[in-house]
């Protein structure tokens, strides 16, 4: 029974190998840093081994593989020796016969079920329930052991580079964290209740800002509250008292010149007569290409708090607002003075009523779509320009449109603008 007790160990040994490669892999590199910062050594070799995974995850191959050719080369050929002679006494017609093959598939199955249960299944669930403190157990064991095997893994790496060559593959990278396995991560932690909906939902909307570009969260040229240099102290009274903003555009002559920025706190300070022109500050302009991350950028290097858009040709195509671009990060904020206009209206029968003026992330949110017919080819940016892209003119009041499932109804327009869009799914086929 020699080799049953042989074949025992290098099963354990298999099963040390395959819980430590998953106790490493999934070790909390945050939590392992912390500890290595407070001092602890072990953490500090569990990141060495995460360091250069390339290299761990061969040593732990080169052992697991070597464990395997000797349990199938041991293979139980002394157990099936004792066996067989039990198995031929067995009043069966044909014992005798088969009872070295059926003590060799014997032997096999135990062998088999031996390795699956304490060789992999067993050690790897352990290791999924404390992978820190299994890992810091394991980390220099497994050091010393790929300072042993370090000949081995080299000959293996450079041959199998040797094989890859030709087929134009290179060396494995580094592997690294995408963006889908940190928003998976995050979806399955407020699934599971690790994070609350407010978590996750601003997890998501970072990821968005990344990709999301000035002209994305603008408001448009038409929609601009601004002031005329040599206008009337009357009209710059009453726009100060029913706009509710503390900073205003100041052009001269038309909206595609404009002289610089004024704040209400200047105006309603100023001694004597209003005058716009001594309290003229330089106005920041940007283009509509520019990522919401280099706009909050430009803000803090420039201590601005709103920007002019202009297009590729300078003409000024909307404005751009600090709190604009810290909303698609943290959501609305409202103030005592700002007036509710939601956006979107979720109606009882489950449609919407939605503002043309709406953002076209802010749409696809809505709608749970990745994408909107057409997006790729034409450039629009809000749910007005979705619906004149796919009529393809300027659209009137009852216009509907079809796209990824939904029917679009155009209810009601302003002048040119659409100003109202019911939604709803699209009747069933």
């Amino acid at each position: 029974m020699v080799d049953l007790a042989i074949i025992l160990v290098l099963v354990l040994a298999n099963g040390l190998l395959a819980g430590t490669e998953i106790a490493v892999l999934t070790a909390r590199r945050p939590l392992l840093s912390a500890q290595a910062e407070a001092g602890d050594g072990r953490a500090r070799s569990v990141l060495s081994l995460l360091d250069n995974p390339s290299a761990f995850l061969s040593t732990i191959q080169v052992g697991i593989t070597l464990v395997g050719i000797l349990v199938g080369a041991l293979g139980g050929a002394d157990a099936v020796q004792h066996l067989a002679p039990v198995i031929a006494r067995f009043p069966i017609p044909g014992a005798e016969v088969y009872s070295k093959a059926v003590a060799f598939a014997l032997v096999v199955a135990a062998v088999t079920y031996l390795t699956l249960v304490l060789g992999e299944l067993a050690p790897k669930r352990v290791a999924l329930q404390r992978p820190e403190s299994i890992a810091k157990a394991m980390a220099r064991p497994m050091q010393y052991l790929a300072l042993l095997a370090r000949p081995v893994v080299w000959m293996l790496s450079q041959s199998t580079d040797v094989v890859l060559r030709p087929l134009g593959i290179a060396g494995a990278p580094q592997p690294s964290v995408t963006e889908e396995e940190v928003r998976y991560l995050v979806t399955e932690g407020a699934r599971t209740g690790v994070f609350v909906p407010a978590e996750k939902e601003f997890v998501d909307r970072v990821f968005r800002f990344a990709d999301e570009r000035v002209v994305d969260i603008m408001r448009p040229r038409p929609d601009i509250v601004a002031l005329q240099i040599d206008e009337s102290p009357e009209s710059l009274k009453e726009k100060l008292l029913t706009s509710g903003y503390s900073r205003f555009p100041v052009y001269s002559g038309d909206l595609s010149n404009i002289m610089g920025i004024v704040h209400a706190k200047d105006l309603l300070t100023q001694e004597g007569p209003l005058d716009l022109q001594p309290l003229l500050r330089e106005a920041l302009f940007v283009p509509e290409t520019k990522s919401l991350i280099s706009m909050l950028q430009a803000f803090q290097a420039t201590h601005s708090h709103m920007a002019i858009v202009i297009d590729e040709f300078g003409g000024i195509e909307g404005l751009v607002t600090l709190e604009d671009v810290l909303e698609e990060i943290v959501g609305e904020i409202r103030d005592e003075y700002d007036r509710e206009e939601p956006t979107i209206v979720y109606r009882a029968d489950g449609s919407l009523l939605v503002d043309g003026s709406l953002s076209l992330a802010d749409l696809k949110e809505a709608l749970s779509v990745e994408h909107l017919e057409g997006e790729e080819t034409h450039e629009f940016y809000t749910l007005g320009g979705f619906m004149m892209a796919q009529l393809r003119r300027i659209p009137s009041e009852g216009d509907t449109v079809e796209s990824s499932d939904y029917l679009f109804e155009v209810m009601d327009m302003d002048g040119l603008r659409v100003d109202k869009v019911l939604i709803q799914r699209s009747p069933p086929e």
